[in-house]
């Protein structure tokens, strides 16, 4: 173990900018003898923008990459994001709606047409819950974080057994269908 690391000075001054800033403003290094990093958090994040924004597409590439490997990590980052700022994401829906309304509403009817059976368990759905006779709880059935539960259907012609679902969860279910029904 090194002493040096467990001393470390007061402050350092970054190569990049040349700032003499508190070392709690620099990335801790373990590969240094100090323990601290050589160039502050500011000077490193305008970096890593400056790369993402000349190599978009390469970083969305890692990062889609990295969320199909760690799909449980992203399913509760993004569950608490959306538990966070449901509101911010609310308005953002209905500002969305308002300017595309002809567009939702066509496909809406889309989804109607489609399948009948379908949109009339949902209809179903919405009515129970509406005058009570359903009610939605609050935490998702199956990987129990707290949030706005959506209805899943395992069969459209029992409209009243519906499993309640978070986003994300109910979102792996349906993949999880298309996926096995598109490989028989």
């Amino acid at each position: 173990m090194r002493a040096a690391a467990e001393e470390h000075p007061a402050v350092r001054k970054c190569r990049r900018c040349g700032d003499t800033k508190p070392t709690e403003e620099f990335e801790r290094e373990s590969r240094i003898k100090c323990g601290w990093g050589t160039i502050c958090k500011a000077c490193h994040n305008r970096r890593r923008r400056e790369l993402y924004a000349a190599n978009p597409e390469q970083y969305r590439a890692a990062e889609r990459k990295w969320r199909a490997a760690n799909p449980d990590k992203c399913r509760v980052t993004d569950n608490r994001y959306y538990a966070a700022n449901r509101d911010k994401l609310r308005v953002a829906g209905r500002r969305h709606y308002a300017a595309n309304q002809d567009k939702c509403k066509k496909r809406m009817l889309v989804y109607y047409y489609a399948d009948p059976v379908r949109a009339e368990a949902h209809r179903r759905v919405n009515n129970a819950l509406r005058t009570g006779d359903l009610t939605r709880p609050d935490n998702c059935s199956r990987c129990g974080v707290a949030c706005v539960t959506r209805g899943h259907h395992d069969d459209y012609s029992k409209p009243l057994e519906v499993r309640w679902l978070c986003r994300k969860c109910h979102g792996y279910i349906h993949r999880k269908e298309n996926s096995c029904s598109t490989a028989i």
